[in-house]
């Protein structure tokens, strides 16, 4: 199915089962490198929770890292997290972060601080594409804020964007099917940013 682009902001209908995937970066295990890019444990910032988070560095999207979940899932889910975007860096400046499979095909989201907006996302062998319309906005800096990324299991996506009061920015919302297995996360775009308390419900 060919993308669709949508205006309206989509709530999922699915019951919430399980949460598959979870990670505050109390530890570091398992994240991996991603082509040239670079992802760290850091407490360069103060991180959301807790006494780390991760930073992105190094090389802009579509270089970064990933972690693999530990499970294949399909659509159905809701992937949650925080970004914190500090101001006056060199570097490139969009915050996006996907659920991809083995070969980097997927699903995510760009925020985009240079050109202040935000789309979603799919990714082809790591290549980006838009399948939403580009939503403008001013994207927070040197605060964290809150991204939950929905699927449904028909192709339907819708991301949201919440403040670090958990007021919301902005809902989009999207509509493509070509892709229904995804076994990691992956950390794109620019940097340096940081990232805290990811999670994956599957629904």
């Amino acid at each position: 199915m060919e993308a669709r682009y949508k205006s309206e902001k989509i709530e999922p209908n699915e019951t919430l089962i399980e949460t598959v995937f979870m990670d505050d970066f109390g530890s570091f295990a398992g994240w991996e490198q991603y082509l040239e890019g670079r992802v760290s444990h850091s407490k360069e910032v103060r991180p959301h929770t807790g006494q780390f988070c991760l930073k992105k560095e190094h090389k802009n999207d579509p270089h970064g890292g990933y972690k693999i979940i530990g499970r294949s899932i399909g659509l159905g889910f809701i992937f949650s997290g925080w970004i914190f975007r500090p101001s006056g860096q060199p570097g490139g400046k969009g915050d996006r972060v996907g659920i991809e499979n083995m070969e980097f095909n997927g699903y995510g989201f760009s925020v985009a601080h240079g050109t202040n907006f935000a789309a979603i996302e799919r990714r082809d062998n790591g290549r980006p594409s838009d399948i939403s319309k580009r939503i403008n906005f001013n994207p927070p800096q040197n605060s964290w804020y809150q991204f939950e990324f929905h699927s449904s299991s028909d192709g339907k996506f819708a991301l949201y964007l919440n403040n670090s009061q958990g007021d919301r920015l902005l809902g989009i919302s999207a509509v493509d099917s070509k892709y229904n297995q995804f076994d990691r996360i992956v950390i794109h775009g620019g940097q340096p940013y940081y990232i805290d308390d990811i999670k994956i419900i599957k629904a």
